[in-house]
């Protein structure tokens, strides 16, 4: 029976790797950090994390962006099955709000993208290997042109508070999965983003238009 309990969740991990490889449009989050000790990653998530790194063109005079030396990634089964990864590490302003996106952090000589830019760029259909990315100058997305500041950051434009985008908890989608047509109606050409909600577990981050989004 303990034999079991410890091959079942590896079973689940099988599983689930192989509905995010066949999903073909999953995005994973990593986190960047810089720590006083270095933390090398083992050579196969190195490389596939570094299968995600943008083209950097250059660099203007004065340029700066996020460096890390530390990086939080998922396991190797998840990290390969993914379509993509980006990265969901935050700087705040001197009053502890969020108001811009970080859209890039070097790490060991690459550059990486955020989840929102890795995310919209899988949505336009534009892969990691096409995003060139000249640094205080411009990023190149495919035929899209993005002009970039100093600093690499994009100020987020927020559409509201908590709640102006639908939320489904695990029980909706249980739910949902005796009626499929309405879940595809309901989510079909759209972006969904997966997160725990339960108290205690949710990151809860400080914007201009809601203190606990």
């Amino acid at each position: 029976d303990r034999m079991v309990e410890r091959i079942a969740p590896l079973e689940y991990d099988t599983f689930l790797a192989k509905v995010i490889e066949g999903s073909e449009n999953v995005i994973l989050p990593v986190s960047f950090f810089h720590r006083d000790v270095t933390i090398d990653l083992d050579e196969n998530r190195n490389e596939i994390l570094q299968a995600n790194s943008l083209n950097l063109a250059g660099r203007e005079e004065g340029a700066v962006v996020p460096f890390a030396n530390v990086v939080e990634m998922p396991t190797e089964l998840f990290s390969k099955s993914a379509a993509g990864l980006g990265h969901i590490s935050f700087g705040t302003d001197t009053d502890g709000k969020i108001r811009r996106e970080m859209l890039f952090y070097e790490y060991d000589g690459f550059l990486y993208p955020s989840y929102a830019l890795a995310t919209a760029a899988m949505a336009l259909g534009i892969a990691p290997s096409d995003i060139s990315v000249t640094l205080g100058k411009e990023m190149r997305l495919g035929p899209y042109v993005v002009p970039l500041s100093k600093d690499s950051s994009a100020r987020i434009r927020f559409k509201g508070p908590r709640g102006v985008f639908p939320v489904y908890s695990f029980y909706n989608m249980l739910i949902m999965a005796n009626t499929p047509e309405k879940a595809k109606d309901i989510f079909k050409d759209k972006i969904v983003l997966f997160s725990t909600s339960a108290s205690g577990l949710a990151p809860l981050f400080s914007t201009p238009v809601d203190s606990s989004l």
